[in-house]
């Protein structure tokens, strides 16, 4: 059981949930994921009006408390530093009161209203950014905040003070890779079960997690790599020889278009679709793991987020460094003629449009399938982009560096949202728990302390953690790219995408978005048409899953020929 609590204007407070609990005075602590030690210090720091100092101060993560305050009849719920819990809320004007829960299934059922423009933002963004959900008028708690109830004022108030964290900067760089390695191994002996699984790319992530596991650790965890295009995938190649230098057992699996009739049963119950492209590969990871009587997966994404260096924003932010000496319009006009005369996609040409303008150029980069998907939109308007990026601006800093509100855009956005929140959303139909070290509270401040310069090294390519990791891997680790455990879905599926699109056509949900006839026509000669077929139909195979499952028989005889 999770829990629904219900608030009424003159501030009863109804409780459901199996929580622990804790009573200071007229305050009561309900609480998941805190230690009881934690949990009494979080009570006292309340009481003493010291909370968000000490919630910044520790290093505790992956937690969710509510406070009920009955001497001033307030209520308060706290997500995490980096929102990992899904909390739901809706304001019931009918009934007087606020509702929150962490399953919006357990709201009265006229609530669960899909919300066209929030649904076009998953689309295009791959998650939709709190506190927007893609329902309408119920809302969800961004990670390092609370949420305030007293009476009929509700309000969002963030705890978490990133900017003092990004400034506070740490030179020494042998000091950097000391605490990274402390952190790293605390994150893993904390959180890893008795049986582990790794979740094996061909890059020095994973790679470097397993050597950590074997080395520091002392266990021998088996590994689970994932060869989207079969036994010579590269990654693999890669993968074999990591495994091999720990001799470790090795799974290797190979995606066909059969395993994806798992995702009718992955969907059941998920408040929210999750990114189908990334959670097929990952519940295929999540499945072994149960099979092989693993209770842990570890993942080794994560870093390059946190280092500053996601998607070599930083790197070019450090290229264009000339533009703050040049007055906007100026710039704009070099651009424009630049772009004119120089080949290059249409993304490349609205990047440099936007001038010194990162918030746009965070969403162009987020949204690379944007130009070529709206075409097919139906109900596609302006509004939704600029509604994003009213969202995306506030967590834009002015009080930092470009790198630094750079990384901190990445912390607060989808991609922040699709690993912690989703990975658990994800490995909830399984008996296995994800575990993302790179993604620590702990460890996470130790990457926020390393100064551009350190940034650098390498060409930006993740050098702390090489460096952290090269006591515990195989050479041909330390200088290798950064992999992924990539799935090409265009060639899985294979004979199957027209059944597949027919399928998504006949989503309720979907068929009145998309120019299903042009689709039909022009989707298999796009850039990435698997891919973005994968989107549509993992939020069509969650829709019907939930709302409509008598379309079940519809959807299994999608495998039946196989």
């Amino acid at each position: 059981m999770g829990y629904l609590i219900e608030i009424s204007s003159d501030n009863t407070v109804k409780i459901e949930t199996d929580f622990e609990y804790l009573r200071k005075g007229s305050c009561t602590l309900y609480y998941q994921g805190l230690n009881k030690n934690v949990a009494q210090n979080v009570i006292k720091a309340y009481v003493a009006d010291n909370l968000t100092s000490y919630l910044n101060e520790g290093d505790f993560d992956n937690f969710v408390f509510f406070i009920k305050n009955e001497e001033k009849g307030r209520f308060a719920i706290y997500n995490d530093h980096f929102g990992s819990k899904e909390i739901f809320y809706k304001k019931d004007k009918d009934r007087n009161c606020v509702f929150v829960t962490d399953s919006v299934f357990t709201l009265p059922k006229e609530m669960l209203n899909i919300s066209t423009q929030n649904l076009y933002e998953f689309f295009v963004f791959q998650n939709v950014l709190p506190p927007d959900t893609v329902y309408d008028g119920i809302s969800c708690l961004p990670g390092g905040s609370y949420l305030s109830i007293c009476e009929d004022k509700i309000e969002i108030v963030e705890y978490w003070d990133m900017d003092s964290l990004l400034n506070g900067k740490l030179e020494s760089y042998p000091e950097l890779i000391k605490l990274g390695d402390e952190a790293l191994k605390e994150s893993l002996t904390k959180n890893c079960g008795d049986s582990v699984a790794v979740a094996l790319s061909g890059g020095v992530d994973s790679g470097g997690l397993l050597g950590m596991c074997v080395s520091k650790l002392k266990i021998k965890p088996i590994t689970i790599s994932v060869g989207g295009k079969g036994p010579q995938t590269i990654d693999l190649l890669s993968a074999r020889k990591s495994a091999k230098y720990h001799n470790v057992e090795q799974h290797e699996l190979y995606p066909s278009f059969d395993d994806m009739k798992d995702m009718w049963g992955n969907s059941v119950g998920l408040s929210q679709p999750v990114q189908a492209a990334a959670s097929f590969a990952y519940s295929l990871i999540n499945k072994k793991a149960e099979q092989a009587q693993a209770d842990t997966v570890v993942y080794g994404f994560g870093a390059e987020m946190v280092l500053g260096n996601g998607m070599k924003l930083s790197k070019i932010a450090n290229q264009l460094r000339y533009e703050k000496y040049i007055p906007d319009p100026i710039l704009r006009v070099l651009y424009k003629i630049i772009g004119s005369m120089v080949a290059g996609s249409e993304n490349r040409r609205r990047f440099l449009l936007a001038s010194n303008d990162w918030v746009s150029r965070f969403m162009i980069v987020r949204s690379a399938y944007y130009p070529w998907t709206k075409k097919y939109m139906t109900k596609e308007s302006s509004a939704f982009m600029n509604h994003v990026r009213d969202k995306v601006a506030v967590q834009f800093s002015d009080n930092l560096s470009i790198y630094d509100a750079l990384v901190r855009l990445y912390v607060k956005s989808w991609v922040n949202y699709m690993q912690y929140r989703d990975m658990n959303a994800i490995a909830r139909r399984y008996k296995v728990k994800p575990v993302i070290p790179f993604d620590s509270l702990r460890l996470v401040k130790v990457f926020f302390r390393l100064p551009v310069k350190h940034r650098k090294r390498n060409n930006w390519n993740k050098q702390l953690i090489r460096d952290i990791f090269k006591p515990y891997t195989p050479e041909h680790l330390y200088d290798n790219i950064a992999r992924s455990i990539g799935v090409p879905y265009t060639e899985i599926f294979g004979a199957h995408f027209e059944e597949v699109l027919h399928y998504v056509e006949g989503s309720t949900l979907l068929s009145s978005l998309y120019d299903f006839n042009l689709l039909k026509k022009h989707l298999k000669h796009e850039p990435e048409p698997g891919f973005f077929l994968m989107f549509l139909f993992g939020v069509a195979v969650w829709y019907d899953a939930n709302f409509y499952p008598e379309r079940e028989l519809e959807f299994q005889r999608l495998f039946d020929s196989n």
